[in-house]
């Protein structure tokens, strides 16, 4: 049943169409709460993937930097899915994150479908661009723009932290988060647990 629905989305997501993607907005909570690794990675390779018997995959490959939550080693793979471009090649699906190499990002992924796919969470959500030079002096972007990233947090600690950070005089103009707000968030959220 479960290989079928995911045949299914497999299949509509291969369709090509104008028809948008609509994914339900996730705040830093939830992006917390229902990612199960997060980490400050650098990408390292990205490559196409066709193993027979699975849907075709579009690979990142992330050196990671450091660990916010979950297990893993020294680099962790981010398989999503892929569909066929206009030559033939294995190209991303529409909507899901892209990744350059030589990237960094804080990246919240989903756990490892029973066929070895794991993407960031919401889509473009759970992928929080660096910009700037190093990760300490830079500040964090997700894929919309932090927007809607502190809206309806349940827990009372993780809220006032939020309320805190959105305070600050530059975040009007400036949406970004730095890395050690970002880390604060997701240490706050864990330990409310």
């Amino acid at each position: 049943m479960v290989k079928r629905v995911f045949l299914a989305l497999v299949f509509l997501f291969s369709v090509q169409s104008s028809y948008a993607l609509t994914v339900r907005p996730m705040n830093v909570e939830e992006l917390i709460v229902h990612a199960e690794r997060i980490f400050l990675g650098t990408v390292t390779k990205v490559y196409s993937e066709h193993v027979p018997g699975r849907p075709p995959a579009m690979v990142t490959q992330f050196k990671v930097l450091e660990v916010y939550k979950g297990m893993m080693g020294a680099e962790v793979l981010s398989r999503q899915l892929a569909r066929k471009g206009p030559l033939g090649e294995l190209v991303p699906m529409v909507a899901m994150p892209q990744f350059a190499l030589g990237e960094t990002a804080v990246v919240f992924l989903t756990g490892e479908s029973s066929l070895g796919f794991s993407s960031p969470l919401g889509l473009k959500q759970g992928t929080f661009r660096m910009v700037g030079k190093t990760p300490d002096q830079s500040v964090f972007l997700n894929g919309r723009k932090n927007h809607r990233l502190f809206s309806n947090i349940t827990h009372s600690k993780t809220r006032a932290l939020a309320e805190r950070i959105q305070s600050a005089p530059l975040k009007k103009k400036h949406p970004g988060l730095s890395l050690k707000e970002l880390r604060d968030l997701i240490q706050v959220r864990l330990e409310e647990d």
